[in-house]
């Protein structure tokens, strides 16, 4: 006749094995997450960057076109200063 005590570790031994595989898993889940993490971080840093040199970009072509349209403005007043011939 199998006693109380020889049926709970005969049960116990296999939750302590789950256990410990659950343990494990998440000790595997926790670096998977802290992975994606520092990825997600390289990722946000980088995209950063590049936003702020696109925005200088931006900013450049602006100030291009603004100085553009001044030559442009100044020719026309130059040309209507002129006399019609």
């Amino acid at each position: 006749m199998v006693t109380v005590g020889q049926a709970i570790r005969r049960e116990s031994l296999p939750m302590g094995d789950g256990i410990e595989r659950a343990i494990a898993r998440a000790g595997e889940l926790e670096t998977l997450v802290a992975n994606e993490v520092s990825a997600l971080e390289r990722a946000y840093t980088d995209n950063e960057l590049r936003i702020r040199a696109l925005l200088q970009d931006i900013a450049h072509q602006r100030d291009n076109l603004v100085g553009q349209a001044e030559q442009v403005a100044q020719r026309h007043l130059r040309r209507a200063d002129r006399p019609a011939p």
